[in-house]
């Protein structure tokens, strides 16, 4: 059964984490991921290691260019409450839909969720029918165990991120990917020539890197 926490307690930030020890470290750097923690926010084990921190999400935000942005990947809503606080209309894409009722939850406590249309569906039919000035895609890099690898690669990914990349080239000519700092960056030009990327770093190491796309 998935475990799920809703946080509400002023004095939560000395009470072990929920999840196991295996995330201990990203429940101890929870209000970095939101600020807004002890107003509600809510999350699941996944959710909690796989969300960016709240000012790296209001980085890469403000690094995407356009009005309407899909985000592909949307979790529990970290980059999608941050393009939508940019000025940004959004469509948060997911396939869990559990996770995503979290990040409407979340959304509601920035004040932003008037501006985000959240849809439940898997990424690779929703692209087969998107229309937008960009897609940002922040897809699953296989939980905490991603480090170990000493080159993580587009096959990595869940889903394939070749095949992902792909399907977002053909649906528009903008498109951000965000790897982690171990990516293989010269993966990509075999599949695009007009590419540039942006280190974001955190807690003295990097956290995330992005990968901007333009065919046009």
């Amino acid at each position: 059964m998935r475990q799920n926490i809703t946080n509400t307690t002023s004095n939560s930030y000395i009470k072990p984490c929920p999840f196991g020890m295996e995330v201990e470290p990203y429940w101890a750097r929870r209000y970095d991921l939101f600020s807004r923690w002890d107003s509600g926010i809510q999350t699941d084990k996944e959710g909690l290691f796989s969300v960016k921190p709240e000012l790296i999400a209001m980085g890469i935000a403000n690094w995407v260019s356009g009005q309407t942005i899909i985000d592909g990947f949307c979790g529990i809503g970290g980059i999608t409450i941050a393009l939508a606080r940019s000025g940004h209309n959004v469509i948060a894409v997911d396939s869990n839909k559990n996770r995503l009722d979290m990040a409407k939850n979340n959304a509601k406590i920035y004040g932003v969720a008037g501006h985000i249309q959240f849809v439940h569906a898997d990424i690779f039919d929703f692209l087969k029918k998107a229309t937008s000035d960009t897609i940002v895609l922040d897809p699953d890099w296989g939980g905490p165990a991603y480090r170990k690898l000493k080159y993580f690669r587009l096959n990595d990914f869940k889903p394939n991120g070749r095949q992902l990349l792909e399907a977002s080239l053909k649906a528009t000519g903008n498109m951000v990917l965000c790897v982690p700092a171990n990516f293989n960056i010269e993966e990509v030009l075999t599949l695009s020539k007009q590419f540039e990327y942006k280190k974001w770093k955190m807690w003295n190491r990097i956290i995330c890197i992005t990968i901007k796309f333009s065919n046009q």
